[in-house]
Parts: C-alpha cells; structure tokens; sequence
C-alpha cells in the first residue's frame, strides 16, 4: 500500500468485481439468481442503475450514512439525495464488488469512482475537481414483502491522487 503523501497513490489501482454467496444466508422470497453487473460508465447507465437499486425500497425506507451524519425518512427524499450526489458527479464509473442475499438482510458492496463537478453530497468535504473513490457497503433490512425498509451505508470515501504531469 503506497504511503498517503504519495502523489501516485490511487492511480494504478485496480478494482476486481466478484460474486460471493455466503451459505449461511437464505435467500429472499422472489430473488433472482444474483448476476453481478459489468461495469457501469457513465451518468445514464449509473442514474438507471440507481433507478433499479431504489424501486425495491419501501415508501418509508429509513436510509442512512452513519460515518458522514446523514439519514433520510422516505423513498422520495432517498431518491432526492441520491440524485443530487449523481449530479455532483462526472464520469462515474461504478463496480458491483459483492452481494449477499438474503430474506431479512442482504449486503450490496460497490465503489464508484468519479469526479467532484459540484456540490451536493451532504457531508462530504473534498475539494471540486477531485478525483474520488467512494466504497459503499449497503446493509439492506428487508421487510416480509421482500422490499427494503432499512438501508445502512457504510462507506469510505478517498480522494485519488491526480496523474502525474506529463513532460
């Protein structure tokens, strides 16, 4: 691991995307076999992507991201924050890391990697024009319906070095 003051810290890293199945999980009501997404480039593939993620919610989902001292109540003002973070982004390129599925909790681990263009991501203090890389790890809770009702982010987020100058 390159040391933090290292000016090439971030730019060869790379990111595998794998399946996991956890055994001791059951399987949701209804779940589909788990089929991992190729990566996902660009704001429309991302914005559709997030489409998807937040149809299984709840019209009361509680979401919350503990390490940045967010929460929100609610589908719509999820989707509302959601979209605002998608809009501060360019160039987001996202990774489907793991699932786990299960009937009353699963876990969704992804990185998207991106460009801060604008503000609007609550809680996060990084400079417009860096280059970032968030890891999310959703703990989703699901209600007997199968649907999200409680979602947990955990996430760490990490400015990229910039390139080194060329000449």
């Amino acid at each position: 691991m390159a040391p933090r003051g290292d000016p090439t810290r971030g730019a060869a890293l790379h990111t595998s995307c794998v399946d996991t199945q956890n055994p001791d999980f059951t399987r949701a009501h209804g779940a589909e076999d788990t089929v991992l997404e190729p990566e996902l480039v660009g704001q429309a593939a991302v914005a559709a992507w997030l489409d998807g993620l937040c149809a299984q919610y709840t019209d009361d989902v509680r979401w919350s991201a503990p390490r940045r001292g967010v929460a929100y109540v609610g589908r719509a003002r999820v989707e509302a924050a959601l979209a605002r973070e998608l809009a501060a982004m360019t160039e987001p390129r996202v990774c489907v890391l793991r699932r786990s599925p299960g009937q009353a909790q699963s876990f969704h681990e992804f990185t998207i990697r991106f460009h801060l263009a604008a503000p609007g991501i609550e809680g996060v203090h990084l400079p417009l024009g860096a280059a970032v890389e968030l890891e999310r790890l959703r703990v989703l809770t699901h209600d007997m319906d199968g649907h999200v009702a409680v979602e947990t982010c955990i996430e760490t987020w990490t400015s990229l070095a910039p390139r080194p100058s060329e000449g």
